[in-house]
């Protein structure tokens, strides 16, 4: 018998809430008049070089240089092969090592996912495939035909991010992604992306038309200026469009912003303003669970062994994080946090996971979601039971995903709990990741910030002992340390992105759910490290208490006991400083 894993949406939606605003039709307009004006030089340039080679060879025939109108018309004619060439290209992505879904195999997976796109009036996707990833996303073969003629969107589900959604959650994550083709505005992201390729086709691609010129260039000189003059000009051509493709750049940045947003309300009028927000908020421990369980495999391969299930591994490493964080949302739907005024993301800084990394930041997709806030009905039963046989599906997907990295040696199979156990020794067996510690200890060098390890023992603390012990590990410093680590992640991005050479391909950069202009990272970035700065002083602060309480503590019991305490705070004030200096 059929189970029913889709509910009706929210029924108390506003009149025209997904309808596209003023403001977003405005910079759609802003957008396509970018591109027109791209397609529109791109052709005429071509044209021109390909109608002029005509002209110059007619008039070898009655000229009185025929053979320089015949050299230059062949110019003319490479040059317009160059920038023909770039249209003919052709992506078709569903060659990825991914098991494709079918009616027959997952009937009730794909008569969810259909009415999902029904709901929201999208197309149905032509292909479904199910990856091993944390990831949902629509995606299509595309040529430069394309930009006439409608191609059918295919969609890729991970069982990673379906191992940790609930039905509501993985409904808000589907709509949100029909969301994109469910308005006749979404098309302008084919024709950026068909634009895109031709232009980094254009700048970045080397083929046999450079190779030519290379020879050519390389042999007798009474030849080689023909292939020098035409390198330059190819150069030019490629500069010139590198810029000219700015303009889409310029405009795309403005529009897809408000593309995300309007996604995300199409996905709250079929699921209402909560579960897509849980969704969000359960992606980074599932992004962590997955990496995490794909390095026990690992492991386990190394000593020709294998886990059946990679989930089993995901789904642990969550539990025992909930754990030694001491956090009981993590990885899970938050508790008490329905509402338009319970807020889940309190922190501006925290950036997207990976398979949305180049969308606003979670707590500005929060805000949107709930700036009407519309209540609904939680399913909560696991998105894995939508399948057919969900162990079935984990160890299928597993099975294939080691298959790919083509493994020579013979690997013995181990169940679920011994990969479980290797991954809990290798992992979390460690006194310092104590829950008590609320994760203080986990992943971060506490030294470097001190020129001395006499800095963090001071003589002696007055008061109570028992005082000062309740004192320590407190969740304000918690906060404080994650704010530290976010702060310091980010300085680390826009840095990269400050070197990294400007391209077609890379020229978006994201702060913060925001596209900006490359000469606003050094502003951005001496905010940031003031920030920076002030919270380490307050975290260095903290860490000196916590060492003299300790020190306190063992002067207490004995001196000897001091005396070890403050060798082995010298001892890891050395270790980090040399680790950081081999650095």
């Amino acid at each position: 018998m059929s189970r029913n894993y889709f509910t009706a949406g929210p029924a108390d939606i506003p009149a025209g809430f997904t309808k596209p605003s003023k403001r977003f039709k405005t910079r759609i307009a802003l957008a396509m008049f970018g591109l027109l004006s791209f397609a529109f030089v791109y052709i005429y340039m071509m044209v021109w070089f390909a109608t002029q080679s005509i002209v110059l060879f007619k008039l070898s025939d009655t000229g009185d240089s025929p053979f320089f109108y015949v050299v230059t018309g062949i110019c003319f004619i490479v040059l317009a092969v160059f920038m023909f060439k770039s249209l003919l290209f052709f992506n078709k992505r569903s060659k990825i090592p991914h098991e494709e879904i079918t009616r027959e195999s997952e009937p009730e997976l794909v008569d969810f996912i259909h009415q999902v796109a029904d709901e929201i009036g999208a197309p149905k996707p032509k292909h479904i495939y199910l990856s091993d990833r944390v990831n949902a996303c629509v995606f299509y073969d595309l040529s430069f035909l394309n930009l006439l003629l409608p191609t059918r969107k295919n969609l890729e589900v991970g069982l990673g991010l379906m191992n940790v959604l609930n039905v509501s959650e993985f409904k808000a994550i589907l709509a949100h992604e029909f969301g994109h083709f469910s308005q006749r505005s979404m098309l302008f992201g084919r024709y950026v992306y068909v634009a895109q390729q031709v232009a980094f086709r254009i700048v970045n691609k080397r083929d046999a038309l450079d190779k030519g010129l290379a020879v050519l260039s390389s042999i007798d000189i009474r030849i080689a200026w023909i292939g020098w003059i035409l390198s330059i000009i190819v150069w030019a051509i490629r500069a010139f469009i590198e810029v000219l493709f700015s303009l889409v750049v310029i405009s795309e940045r403005a529009l897809s912003r408000e593309m995300e947003f309007h996604a995300d309300r199409v996905a709250v009028s079929v699921t209402g303003s909560d579960p897509l927000v849980y969704a969000l908020h359960k992606l980074r421990a599932a992004d962590e669970g997955y990496h995490a369980g794909i390095d026990t495999l690992n492991h386990l391969i190394h000593k020709s062994q294998v886990s059946p299930d990679l989930y089993a591994l995901q789904s642990n490493y969550i539990q025992h994080m909930r754990r030694i964080l001491d956090d009981t949302d993590f990885g899970a739907t938050p508790e008490g946090k329905s509402g338009q005024h319970r807020q889940v993301f309190r922190n501006a800084l925290i950036n997207p996971p990976e398979m949305w990394s180049t969308h606003p930041s979670d707590m500005d997709r929060e805000k949107n979601a709930k700036s009407n806030y519309i209540a609904s009905h939680l399913d909560v039963r696991s998105a894995m039971e939508i399948f057919k046989d969900p162990k079935n599906a984990r160890e299928r997907v597993t099975e294939r995903l080691i298959r790919n990295a083509e493994i020579k040696q013979d690997l013995e199979r181990v169940s679920d709990d011994d990969a479980c156990a290797l991954m809990n020794h290798e992992t979390f067996e460690w006194a310092f990741l104590d829950p008590e510690y609320k994760g203080w200890y986990l992943n971060r060098s506490s030294m470097l910030h001190f020129k001395s390890s006499d800095e963090l023992i001071e003589a002696s603390l007055p008061g109570d002992l028992k005082q000062l012990f309740s004192a320590l590990y407190t969740e304000e410093m918690k906060e404080k340390l994650d704010l530290h680590q976010e702060l310091q992640e980010e300085i680390a991005m826009l840095k990269a992105a400050k070197e990294q050479v400007s391209t077609v391909e890379n020229r978006k950069i994201v702060h913060r759910g925001k596209q900006i202009r490359r000469r606003k990272i050094p502003e951005i970035l001496n905010e940031l490290q003031v920030q920076e700065l002030e919270v380490r002083g307050q975290i260095m602060d903290y860490e000196r208490q916590l060492r003299t309480v300790h020190y306190t503590a063992a002067k207490h019991v004995a001196p000897d006991a001091a005396r070890y305490y403050a060798s082995i705070i010298r001892l890891l004030h050395y270790t980090e400083h040399s680790k950081k200096i081999l650095q």
